[in-house]
């Protein structure tokens, strides 16, 4: 699932000409794609204006944009799924209970036999039966550790997402939009770049866990 969100990014630059003989500007926009980060980097390393210092500095800053985008990524995928479980009843848990269900099923259709049942097929019903009760034990433990993780989870979700919510306040204040006066127009864009996916990858965390939440089944 994605989700584009607009917002300003630079409110603020060094007055002067940039050090840079890139044909770049830094204004209001979207959150930048991998490819927009990929191909900025590789202007900035051939870039005949900026130091070998500068550029390792710029590049810190786009893979730390990337790897924001990645995580964010990932979270909404994970989101996707737990809404699923949400609306489908797809969960671990569900699929387990099925499976005792139908072990158990199987089991009492089986056990029906009379005088003429020849004692071979008898045995051979046991053996079945006694893998059968092998595989619910399993299932049951499974089931129960299951439970178990699920009553100190919650916890757990509300503490994270009280931590998100504290950061992505944070990061909304003005004097997080603020620009330092010895910064060039390239680092300007690079760390605006970095805190605007920083806080889409807060987003999809918070969609994440409140999904996840709402899938627990305790």
């Amino acid at each position: 699932m994605a989700l584009i969100i607009y917002f300003s990014t630079v409110t603020s630059i060094a007055n002067g000409k940039p050090k840079t003989d890139l044909p770049l500007v830094v204004s209001s926009s979207p959150i930048p794609s991998i490819n927009l980060i990929n191909s900025r980097n590789q202007e900035i390393a051939s870039s005949s204006s900026l130091s070998d210092s500068e550029k390792k500095s710029l590049s810190a800053l786009y893979r730390q944009a990337i790897s924001n985008l990645e995580l964010a990524t990932t979270q909404r995928k994970k989101a996707d799924t737990f809404n699923q479980i949400i609306l489908n009843g797809t969960s671990q848990t569900e699929r387990l209970k099925r499976e005792l269900r139908l072990i158990e099923e199987q089991s009492s259709a089986s056990l029906f036999f009379d005088k003429k049942t020849p004692l071979s097929e008898v045995e051979q019903e046991l053996h079945r039966l006694k893998a059968d009760v092998a595989v619910a034990e399993t299932l049951l433990a499974e089931l129960k550790n299951q439970y178990a993780s699920a009553k100190l989870r919650p916890v757990s979700i509300k503490q994270r997402l009280s931590e998100v919510k504290r950061q992505l306040s944070e990061l909304s204040s003005p004097q997080n939009h603020t620009t330092s006066v010895d910064n060039t127009v390239e680092f300007s864009e690079a760390k605006s770049w970095v805190r605007d996916t920083f806080k889409e990858q807060l987003r999809s965390e918070r969609l994440m866990l409140e999904q996840e939440l709402s899938s627990l089944p305790i």
